[in-house]
């Protein structure tokens, strides 16, 4: 039920942002819609469903916690708007934490109540410096049975101080791995890293089509690239063997076009490839001999210094990062 309601919201969020980029008009949007969906509920079920009878709904208990952000990715201008949710964490770069930042803290803005209530909230504004870096939450991350919110929220906080520099998307893995060891997962837990990058930031995108020779066509491409943005051939190497065992694993079990995204970040070269297959999980096991996508994605993590790989209904996203030397410019 709580998912069918999020999907309704969501749906709802992304129609009343086209209308007005105004947090406040935003969420005054959404407040109607929650308000609205509890009463809706009941034609919602199924036909023949037997919890499908009127006089069945939230009884006015309907509510929502949203984090409303507005980037403008070349200021590193930021409009923040929280309805019950929690507070983001900041996480300051290189260059803030030279002149006496820590390295994270929550952002101390206002938080107004949850959608379906109505009220204010307030719009809070930042700015992110080069290798500063946003990080939004759901409460499952931080909340323990038994526990005060206070020590989930400093957990959080040592646990970010402890994290290598890394992209938005190491950051977020790391994050949730950190908090979920030793604990468990009591409650869906989402993490959202937004970071702005130096301008020598580089990104390249293909895609390719899912044929065996669309695996060397891949290699080549990339190694252009590679070679272009001055990577060293050893490191060029270990990211093309990532690439081949990636593409061969889409073009084998996806049965679907994939799109290739390579990015290079401050001596970080991360590869993404994302299909539209639904063949189902990602596997990372080698027990069988013929089991060609386990053992190839197996490798790429053991290669990698960070790797992930999750599934949605859109098809499967595998990606990987590793620290990369630069030649110097050449004369």
């Amino acid at each position: 039920m709580a998912a069918t309601v999020m999907g309704q919201v969501r749906a709802a969020a992304r129609g009343a942002a086209l209308i007005s980029s105004d947090a406040s008009a935003v969420m005054a949007a959404l407040d109607r819609v929650v308000r609205d969906l509890d009463a809706l509920w009941p034609a919602s079920m199924p036909l023949g469903s037997n919890r499908a009878r009127p006089g069945l709904a939230f009884g006015g208990e309907l509510f929502v916690t949203m984090l409303y952000g507005i980037v403008d990715p070349d200021s590193g201008e930021v409009s923040l708007a929280s309805a019950g949710h929690p507070l983001p964490a900041l996480l300051f770069g290189h260059e803030a934490r030279s002149q006496g930042a820590r390295r994270a803290t929550f952002v101390g803005m206002q938080v107004g109540p949850p959608l379906g209530i109505g009220g204010e909230r307030p719009v809070h504004r930042l700015r992110l410096g080069v290798g500063d870096m946003l990080l939004a939450f759901t409460d499952g991350l931080i909340e323990r049975r038994g526990e005060a919110l206070d020590r989930g929220e400093q957990r959080l906080l040592e646990a970010i101080d402890a994290l290598p520099p890394g992209s938005p998307r190491t950051v977020a893995q790391r994050v949730m791995d950190s908090m979920m060891t030793g604990y468990g997962q009591e409650d869906d837990c989402a993490v959202l890293a937004v970071g702005r990058s130096p301008d020598g930031h580089r990104r390249a995108a293909i895609v390719v089509p899912p044929m065996p020779e669309s695996v060397k066509a891949a290699r080549d491409w990339a190694r252009q690239y590679l070679d272009d943005w001055g990577v060293t051939e050893p490191d060029q190497h270990t990211i093309v063997t990532g690439i081949s065992e990636l593409i061969t694993n889409a073009v084998l079990h996806a049965g679907t076009e994939s799109h290739l995204t390579i990015d290079l970040d401050s001596g970080v070269l991360a590869v993404t490839v994302a299909d539209s297959g639904n063949r189902g999980e990602p596997l990372l096991t080698g027990a069988d001999a013929m089991a060609v996508r386990g053992r190839g994605l197996s490798l790429v993590r053991a290669i990698a210094d960070s790797f992930g790989a999750h599934r949605t209904s859109a098809g499967t996203t595998v990606w990987f990062e590793i620290a990369v030397e630069l030649r110097t410019a050449r004369l």
